[in-house]
């Protein structure tokens, strides 16, 4: 009875490992901020909407995510369609397959996606770089401009170097520093206006700029190819897309945002996991096994006694938490222990790249029939011996 006990501790302690780094964490498949957050805030969902101010950071996951409110600092947004129309006090990073940007962005953007827009009315202070299948620029870019797409419109303004190329490029806009053009099918309207020189290719050879304004030079370019029919179309689409299926995909947003707050969450607890499994793997096997079968049994013994039933309640709803997202707590151990194996220092942010990239390979190999889906489960019995195990070590030093 006592190791059930133990073990019963060692479940509790997965959920309360470490304190909290960041101040406001929120996850619903549909979740609204209406009030204002005056600290760094993490959100996913399904559906997100944020309408009021965030004093901080803002990191949000979701499949429709749409910023209303004004953010302080930085804003990184990943999902499937998002709209962003709150002024954002810093870097703006976002990935998604239809993204519409029509605010005021105070530093830099990236944009990775499907369908990209800079609206008309927006204003971006800082530098530009969008990668993805179709871009449209109306609005104000005051820095520099490095865009890669299959299709790329531009009709706004640029005040730094502008570096546009696409399979299908139509610019009707204004650049003030230098500019690169590079496409298969390039289109220039009358009304363009270009500040400085204008280096460019396109299969034809030379292009008449007709009344378009050059102040500088125009330069034909061999070495600005975009190579092979459809390669810039593969790189900055296919690769895209490739990516947008995963972001699309609820369970690995799901797994992502869990694998970043459990990274925020905890400081060496995944650490000591990693050396107990490297110390002794077969016996955080057999941990993992006896936390498999016991957990449940402990659970039901507290539900025999009325008093017990809140405990019992509670380590039940914390045992299907820990089964739910057991592969995305093997990929946190797993990356863990290849940092300990190999000596490595990580920093927070590539630590949790290794982590969702392991999560990855977990969910391929499960594809596997048979031999990978026994390999993926005697992993995730290792990982929940391993933490288990390490916690159970903890608690009979300070008994």
């Amino acid at each position: 009875m006592k190791k059930f006990l133990s073990l019963t501790l060692c479940v509790l302690l997965l959920g309360v490992a470490a304190p909290v780094s960041a101040d406001f964490l929120m996850a619903e498949e549909e979740l609204t901020i209406v009030i204002p957050l005056n600290d760094d805030t993490y959100a996913a969902g399904g559906i997100v909407n944020v309408q009021e101010d965030i004093e901080g950071d803002l990191f949000v996951v979701g499949g429709e995510v749409t910023v209303q409110g004004d953010i302080e600092q930085d804003l990184t947004v990943a999902g499937g369609e998002l709209n962003i129309s709150g002024a954002v006090g810093d870097d703006l990073r976002v990935a998604g397959g239809q993204v519409t940007v029509s605010s005021t962005v105070v530093d830099d953007l990236i944009l990775f996606g499907g369908d990209l827009t800079i609206a008309e009315g927006a204003i971006i202070q800082g530098d530009v770089r969008m990668y993805g299948g179709d871009i449209v620029i109306d609005g104000t870019i005051e820095g520099s401009l490095h865009t890669y797409g299959g299709s790329v419109k531009v009709s706004g303004t640029v005040g730094g170097d502008a570096d546009i190329r696409g399979d299908v490029v139509r610019f009707s806009g204004r650049v003030e520093g230098n500019t690169i053009l590079s496409s298969k099918d390039l289109k220039i309207s009358n009304t363009a206006y270009f500040q400085q020189d204008v280096h460019y290719w396109q299969p034809q050879g030379l292009y008449y700029f007709g009344s378009a304004t050059v102040q500088g030079k125009t330069e034909y370019d061999e070495s600005l190819a975009l190579g092979m029919p459809g390669e810039l179309r593969q790189t900055a689409f296919d690769a895209f897309r490739a990516g947008l299926i995963a972001i699309a995909g609820y369970s690995l947003l799901s797994a992502s945002f869990f694998i970043l707050l459990m990274i925020l969450l905890t400081k060496t607890y995944f650490m000591d996991g990693a050396k107990r499994l490297q110390k002794a793997p077969m016996m955080s096997l057999w941990y993992g096994f006896l936390y498999l079968i016991a957990a449940p049994f402990v659970v039901l013994a507290f539900f025999i006694t009325i008093i017990g039933i809140p405990i019992g309640l509670f380590l039940g709803v914390l045992y299907i938490f820990s089964l739910v997202f057991a592969k995305a707590l093997t990929a946190i151990l797993l990356a863990e222990w290849i940092q300990v194996r190999y000596q490595k220092k990580w920093k927070t942010f590539f630590f949790f790249l290794a982590s969702v990239g392991v999560y990855v390979v977990l969910r391929v190999v499960s594809l596997v029939p048979v031999v990978g889906s026994i390999a993926v489960v005697v992993l995730m019995l290792i990982m929940f011996g391993a933490l288990g195990h390490t916690e159970l070590e903890k608690f009979k030093k300070v008994r």
